[in-house]
């Protein structure tokens, strides 16, 4: 499976077993707190080490109920070879639907959330 970015650029390879599995989880906390199931999600950045001390972790939106509105997630952390555990999972989601304008700011709060457990 080739997996694009937003601009059409080619991810790196460790990217499409990391957007696999981010897909997975952000759906399903979504589905399973609000009964919807994203139809699409994308990755807008992957947070590094040195920026969450969790770990590497991935901010994505997901496609909501509302035309040009989209639920958030921080999904991880991922270990070097892109693998996610479950038993340590610190993923953080909004569960409110947001406009682009807002994800700056939505990802700050995460980031401070992340680093504050």
């Amino acid at each position: 499976m080739t997996v694009l970015a937003t601009f059409d650029r080619k991810l790196p390879a460790r990217w499409n077993k990391q957007k696999d599995i981010a897909d997975a989880v952000i759906k399903y906390h979504f589905f399973s707190e609000k009964d919807y199931w994203c139809d699409s999600c994308t990755v807008i950045r992957e947070l590094p080490r040195d920026e969450v001390k969790a770990g590497k972790m991935l901010f994505m939106k997901c496609s909501s109920e509302e035309e040009g509105m989209y639920y958030l997630g921080c999904i991880g952390p991922f270990d070097e070879e892109g693998f996610f555990d479950p038993d340590r999972d610190q993923s953080v989601y909004y569960t409110t639907a947001q406009t682009e304008a807002e994800f700056e700011a939505i990802l700050q709060q995460f980031i401070e959330y992340i680093n504050s457990q």
